[in-house]
């Protein structure tokens, strides 16, 4: 019964320590998230107008 607590008490740290850094870093991971999405959005677009001429 006494290893509950401890475990809470770990995700929260954890849960904690994750919000601080996704503060901490949300501009860096937009910055690596973005290029990835616009690169998988204009894949298709680049291969319609491939196709298309």
């Amino acid at each position: 019964m006494q290893q509950k607590p401890v475990v809470q008490e770990g995700i929260y740290k954890f849960t904690e320590g994750m919000q601080g850094f996704a503060e901490h870093n949300t501009h860096l991971l937009i910055g690596l998230i973005w290029p990835w999405q616009g690169m998988v959005l204009h894949i298709p677009w680049l291969l319609v107008i491939r196709v298309k001429r």
